[in-house]
C-alpha cells in the first residue's frame, strides 16, 4: 500500500471516528436530558454507570 493511500485511509478513519464519538456524546446528552424532564433521576443515575440500561433507555426514547 502506498503512502499515500495508508496516510488518506488513516485521515478518513480518523475524521469518520471524531464524528461517531461527538454523534455518541450528543445521543448521551440528550438521553439525560430526556430522563431529567421526565424526573426519571433513579434511571438517569443508572444510565451513569450501567450500559445496559442506557441502551435500554436509547431504545425507549427512540435515540438510536
Amino acid at each position: 500500500m502506498s503512502a499515500e493511500l495508508e496516510k488518506w485511509l488513516k485521515e478518513e478513519y480518523d475524521e469518520g471516528y471524531k464524528e461517531g464519538y461527538k454523534e455518541g456524546i450528543e445521543q448521551y446528552a440528550e438521553l439525560l436530558r430526556h430522563l431529567l424532564n421526565d424526573n426519571r433521576l433513579d434511571d438517569f443515575q443508572l444510565v451513569l454507570d450501567n450500559i445496559d440500561a442506557r441502551k435500554r433507555l436509547y431504545k425507549e426514547y427512540h435515540l438510536e
